[in-house]
Protein backbone atom coordinates (compact mmCIF):
# COMPACT_ATOMS: atom_id res chain seq x y z
CA UNK A 1 0.00 0.00 0.00
CA UNK A 2 2.73 2.44 0.90
CA UNK A 3 4.67 1.73 -2.55
CA UNK A 4 1.49 2.19 -4.34
CA UNK A 5 1.43 5.52 -2.60
CA UNK A 6 4.48 6.40 -3.36
CA UNK A 7 4.27 5.36 -6.84
CA UNK A 8 1.17 7.51 -6.89
CA UNK A 9 3.05 10.58 -5.97
CA UNK A 10 6.20 10.07 -8.60
CA UNK A 11 3.47 9.97 -11.21
CA UNK A 12 2.32 13.17 -9.78
CA UNK A 13 5.27 14.79 -9.80
CA UNK A 14 6.40 13.80 -13.42
CA UNK A 15 2.98 15.00 -14.63
CA UNK A 16 3.45 18.72 -12.83
CA UNK A 17 7.01 18.48 -14.51
CA UNK A 18 5.39 18.73 -17.69
CA UNK A 19 2.33 20.90 -16.95
CA UNK A 20 1.97 24.20 -15.54
CA UNK A 21 1.03 23.83 -12.04
CA UNK A 22 -0.55 26.81 -9.91
CA UNK A 23 1.46 28.52 -7.68
CA UNK A 24 -0.89 27.58 -5.10
CA UNK A 25 -2.70 24.25 -5.12
CA UNK A 26 -4.97 25.55 -3.11
CA UNK A 27 -5.60 29.01 -4.37
CA UNK A 28 -5.26 27.94 -8.00
CA UNK A 29 -6.78 31.62 -9.45
CA UNK A 30 -3.48 33.28 -7.44
CA UNK A 31 -0.80 33.35 -10.25
CA UNK A 32 2.46 35.52 -10.59
CA UNK A 33 4.15 36.15 -13.80
CA UNK A 34 7.62 35.22 -12.77
CA UNK A 35 6.09 31.41 -11.55
CA UNK A 36 4.42 30.96 -14.66
CA UNK A 37 7.85 31.98 -16.85
CA UNK A 38 9.50 29.76 -14.50
CA UNK A 39 7.12 26.93 -15.36
CA UNK A 40 7.42 27.27 -18.85
CA UNK A 41 10.90 27.31 -18.83
CA UNK A 42 10.99 24.27 -17.08
CA UNK A 43 8.48 22.70 -19.29
CA UNK A 44 10.55 23.02 -22.36
CA UNK A 45 13.94 22.45 -20.82
CA UNK A 46 11.66 18.96 -19.50
CA UNK A 47 10.41 17.88 -23.05
CA UNK A 48 13.99 18.72 -25.19
CA UNK A 49 15.23 16.50 -22.67
CA UNK A 50 12.66 13.75 -23.27
CA UNK A 51 13.50 14.29 -27.51
CA UNK A 52 17.89 14.46 -26.93
CA UNK A 53 19.97 11.67 -27.19
CA UNK A 54 21.84 9.86 -24.48
CA UNK A 55 25.39 11.52 -23.70
CA UNK A 56 26.49 14.93 -22.54
CA UNK A 57 23.76 16.84 -23.70
CA UNK A 58 20.97 14.77 -21.67
CA UNK A 59 23.28 14.95 -19.24
CA UNK A 60 23.96 19.30 -19.05
CA UNK A 61 19.54 19.55 -19.81
CA UNK A 62 18.89 17.60 -16.54
CA UNK A 63 20.83 19.53 -14.74
CA UNK A 64 19.95 22.43 -15.80
CA UNK A 65 16.42 21.08 -15.27
CA UNK A 66 16.90 20.56 -11.55
CA UNK A 67 17.48 23.89 -11.21
CA UNK A 68 14.49 24.98 -12.73
CA UNK A 69 12.36 22.87 -10.32
CA UNK A 70 14.48 24.91 -7.46
CA UNK A 71 13.50 28.29 -8.97
CA UNK A 72 9.81 27.24 -9.58
CA UNK A 73 9.58 25.79 -6.08
CA UNK A 74 11.58 28.93 -4.22
CA UNK A 75 8.86 31.55 -6.51
CA UNK A 76 5.92 29.18 -4.67
CA UNK A 77 7.52 29.16 -1.19
CA UNK A 78 8.38 33.12 -1.87
CA UNK A 79 4.91 33.76 -3.15
CA UNK A 80 3.07 31.48 0.12
CA UNK A 81 4.67 33.47 2.27
CA UNK A 82 4.34 36.53 1.27
CA UNK A 83 0.14 35.69 0.87
CA UNK A 84 0.78 34.29 4.35
CA UNK A 85 2.15 37.82 5.71
CA UNK A 86 -0.42 39.76 4.52
CA UNK A 87 -3.20 37.55 5.97
CA UNK A 88 -1.91 35.59 8.50
CA UNK A 89 -5.47 34.49 9.51
CA UNK A 90 -5.80 32.23 6.25
CA UNK A 91 -3.88 29.00 5.75
CA UNK A 92 -2.06 28.76 2.35
CA UNK A 93 -0.66 25.02 3.03
CA UNK A 94 -1.18 23.48 -0.28
CA UNK A 95 0.25 20.01 0.35
CA UNK A 96 -3.13 18.38 0.77
CA UNK A 97 -4.70 19.80 -2.07
CA UNK A 98 -2.10 19.04 -4.93
CA UNK A 99 -3.61 14.92 -5.35
CA UNK A 100 -7.82 16.89 -5.65
CA UNK A 101 -6.99 19.50 -7.70
CA UNK A 102 -5.02 17.33 -10.25
CA UNK A 103 -8.47 14.73 -9.93
CA UNK A 104 -10.51 17.90 -10.39
CA UNK A 105 -8.82 19.53 -13.60
CA UNK A 106 -7.12 17.27 -15.80
CA UNK A 107 -9.55 14.27 -15.75
CA UNK A 108 -12.58 13.69 -17.35
CA UNK A 109 -16.03 14.49 -15.56
CA UNK A 110 -17.62 10.90 -15.20
CA UNK A 111 -14.32 10.12 -13.32
CA UNK A 112 -14.48 12.88 -11.53
CA UNK A 113 -17.76 12.07 -9.79
CA UNK A 114 -16.50 8.16 -9.40
CA UNK A 115 -13.14 8.61 -7.48
CA UNK A 116 -14.76 11.29 -5.09
CA UNK A 117 -17.84 8.84 -4.48
CA UNK A 118 -14.89 6.15 -4.71
CA UNK A 119 -13.39 7.70 -1.63
CA UNK A 120 -16.32 8.42 0.41
CA UNK A 121 -17.48 5.09 -0.10
CA UNK A 122 -13.78 4.35 0.92
CA UNK A 123 -14.22 6.50 3.93
CA UNK A 124 -17.08 4.84 5.51
CA UNK A 125 -16.36 1.84 4.76
CA UNK A 126 -12.97 1.75 6.61
CA UNK A 127 -14.52 4.18 9.10
CA UNK A 128 -17.43 1.65 9.85
CA UNK A 129 -15.18 -1.05 10.20
CA UNK A 130 -12.44 0.44 12.71
CA UNK A 131 -14.97 1.66 14.84
CA UNK A 132 -17.12 -1.43 15.11
CA UNK A 133 -13.60 -3.61 15.44
CA UNK A 134 -12.29 -0.81 18.08
CA UNK A 135 -15.59 -1.47 20.19
CA UNK A 136 -15.86 -4.65 20.07
CA UNK A 137 -12.09 -5.65 21.31
CA UNK A 138 -13.20 -3.14 24.16
CA UNK A 139 -16.44 -4.96 25.23
CA UNK A 140 -15.37 -8.13 24.63
CA UNK A 141 -11.55 -8.25 25.67
CA UNK A 142 -11.43 -5.56 28.31
CA UNK A 143 -14.89 -4.88 29.53
CA UNK A 144 -16.08 -8.31 30.02
CA UNK A 145 -13.27 -10.46 30.99
CA UNK A 146 -12.46 -7.82 33.40
CA UNK A 147 -15.32 -6.18 34.73
CA UNK A 148 -18.62 -7.81 33.52
CA UNK A 149 -20.47 -11.18 35.12
CA UNK A 150 -19.94 -14.34 33.16
CA UNK A 151 -23.59 -13.77 30.96
CA UNK A 152 -23.06 -10.26 30.24
CA UNK A 153 -21.63 -10.52 26.62
CA UNK A 154 -25.13 -12.54 26.00
CA UNK A 155 -27.71 -10.08 27.51
CA UNK A 156 -29.11 -6.60 26.03
CA UNK A 157 -26.87 -4.56 28.02
CA UNK A 158 -23.97 -5.61 25.85
CA UNK A 159 -25.40 -4.37 22.84
CA UNK A 160 -25.69 -0.90 25.02
CA UNK A 161 -22.33 -1.04 26.19
CA UNK A 162 -20.79 -1.73 22.64
CA UNK A 163 -23.05 1.39 21.20
CA UNK A 164 -21.76 3.38 24.21
CA UNK A 165 -17.95 2.15 23.54
CA UNK A 166 -18.31 2.78 19.22
CA UNK A 167 -19.18 6.52 20.53
CA UNK A 168 -16.45 6.88 22.44
CA UNK A 169 -14.26 5.42 20.14
CA UNK A 170 -15.79 8.16 17.57
CA UNK A 171 -14.50 11.17 19.65
CA UNK A 172 -11.49 9.48 20.35
CA UNK A 173 -10.85 9.41 16.40
CA UNK A 174 -12.44 12.87 15.89
CA UNK A 175 -9.94 14.48 17.92
CA UNK A 176 -6.95 12.31 16.41
CA UNK A 177 -8.18 13.80 12.94
CA UNK A 178 -8.35 17.44 14.30
CA UNK A 179 -4.69 16.93 15.65
CA UNK A 180 -3.25 14.75 12.79
CA UNK A 181 -4.25 18.08 10.12
CA UNK A 182 -1.50 20.07 11.75
CA UNK A 183 1.07 16.99 11.01
CA UNK A 184 1.88 18.52 7.61
CA UNK A 185 0.65 16.23 4.45
CA UNK A 186 -1.95 13.65 5.58
CA UNK A 187 -0.70 10.88 3.12
CA UNK A 188 2.79 11.09 4.69
CA UNK A 189 1.42 11.50 8.33
CA UNK A 190 -0.40 8.16 7.40
CA UNK A 191 2.54 6.09 6.48
CA UNK A 192 4.50 7.40 9.79
CA UNK A 193 2.07 6.90 12.03
CA UNK A 194 1.12 3.49 10.15
CA UNK A 195 4.49 2.59 10.19
CA UNK A 196 5.23 3.02 13.99
CA UNK A 197 2.51 -0.37 14.21
CA UNK A 198 2.72 -1.72 10.97
CA UNK A 199 5.94 -3.86 11.08
CA UNK A 200 4.71 -5.32 14.82
CA UNK A 201 1.37 -6.36 13.98
CA UNK A 202 3.07 -7.80 10.44
CA UNK A 203 5.54 -9.31 12.81
CA UNK A 204 3.19 -11.66 15.28
CA UNK A 205 1.59 -12.37 11.99
CA UNK A 206 4.55 -14.24 10.85
CA UNK A 207 4.98 -15.75 14.31
CA UNK A 208 1.63 -17.12 14.33
CA UNK A 209 1.95 -18.85 10.71
CA UNK A 210 6.12 -19.92 10.67
CA UNK A 211 6.22 -20.93 14.71
CA UNK A 212 4.21 -23.40 16.15
CA UNK A 213 6.06 -23.81 19.76
CA UNK A 214 5.90 -20.13 20.53
CA UNK A 215 3.72 -18.82 23.46
CA UNK A 216 0.97 -16.01 23.72
CA UNK A 217 3.12 -14.77 26.45
CA UNK A 218 6.58 -14.53 24.43
CA UNK A 219 5.22 -13.26 21.48
CA UNK A 220 3.75 -10.36 23.50
CA UNK A 221 6.35 -9.67 25.43
CA UNK A 222 8.55 -9.36 21.90
CA UNK A 223 5.52 -7.34 20.70
CA UNK A 224 6.02 -4.71 23.65
CA UNK A 225 9.42 -5.15 22.95
CA UNK A 226 9.64 -4.19 19.28
CA UNK A 227 7.35 -1.58 19.69
CA UNK A 228 9.54 0.33 21.41
CA UNK A 229 12.67 -0.46 19.83
CA UNK A 230 10.87 1.19 16.55
CA UNK A 231 9.72 3.79 18.82
CA UNK A 232 13.63 4.49 19.66
CA UNK A 233 14.22 4.35 16.22
CA UNK A 234 12.06 6.79 14.88
CA UNK A 235 12.75 9.35 17.54
CA UNK A 236 16.23 8.41 18.82
CA UNK A 237 17.92 7.76 16.16
CA UNK A 238 15.69 9.14 13.26
CA UNK A 239 15.83 5.84 10.97
CA UNK A 240 13.84 6.44 7.65
CA UNK A 241 9.85 5.36 8.83
CA UNK A 242 9.67 2.97 5.51
CA UNK A 243 12.52 0.91 7.10
CA UNK A 244 10.58 1.07 10.46
CA UNK A 245 8.27 -1.75 8.77
CA UNK A 246 10.84 -4.33 8.53
CA UNK A 247 12.70 -3.90 11.45
CA UNK A 248 9.12 -4.98 13.26
CA UNK A 249 8.40 -7.56 10.89
CA UNK A 250 11.77 -9.57 11.60
CA UNK A 251 12.44 -8.45 15.55
CA UNK A 252 8.75 -9.83 16.36
CA UNK A 253 10.08 -13.38 15.21
CA UNK A 254 13.34 -13.00 16.81
CA UNK A 255 12.83 -12.17 19.98
CA UNK A 256 9.58 -14.76 20.14
CA UNK A 257 11.96 -17.25 19.67
CA UNK A 258 14.15 -16.24 22.27
CA UNK A 259 12.20 -15.78 24.82
CA UNK A 260 10.40 -18.81 23.93
CA UNK A 261 14.08 -20.37 24.18
CA UNK A 262 14.91 -19.13 27.17
CA UNK A 263 11.57 -19.94 29.05
CA UNK A 264 12.18 -23.40 28.21
CA UNK A 265 15.81 -23.76 29.91
CA UNK A 266 14.39 -22.05 32.91
CA UNK A 267 11.47 -24.27 32.60
CA UNK A 268 13.35 -27.10 32.34
CA UNK A 269 15.96 -26.28 35.69
CA UNK A 270 13.45 -25.68 38.23
CA UNK A 271 11.68 -29.00 37.11
CA UNK A 272 15.22 -30.56 37.47
CA UNK A 273 15.44 -29.06 40.64
CA UNK A 274 12.65 -30.00 42.25
CA UNK A 275 13.18 -33.47 41.19
CA UNK A 276 16.58 -33.58 43.02
CA UNK A 277 15.02 -31.81 46.02
CA UNK A 278 12.26 -34.65 45.99
CA UNK A 279 15.10 -37.09 46.09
Amino acid sequence: MQLLILMIGVLMFAFYVIELPPVNFKYPELESVEHRSEALQRRSLAMAWQSSPEGALKDSLARVVVVSNHRVDSIRLASQALRTKATPQEDFNDTNFIFIRYVLNHLPVGLVGLLISMVFCASMSSTSAELSALSTTTLVDFYTRDTAPKDFIESPKAMVMGRWFTLAWGFYAIGFAMVAQHLGTLIEAVNVLGSLVYGTILGIFLTAFFTQRVGSKSVLLAALVTELLVLFLFWGMEVPYLWLNMVGALAVPIFSLVWEFWALQVSSRTSSKKQFIQK
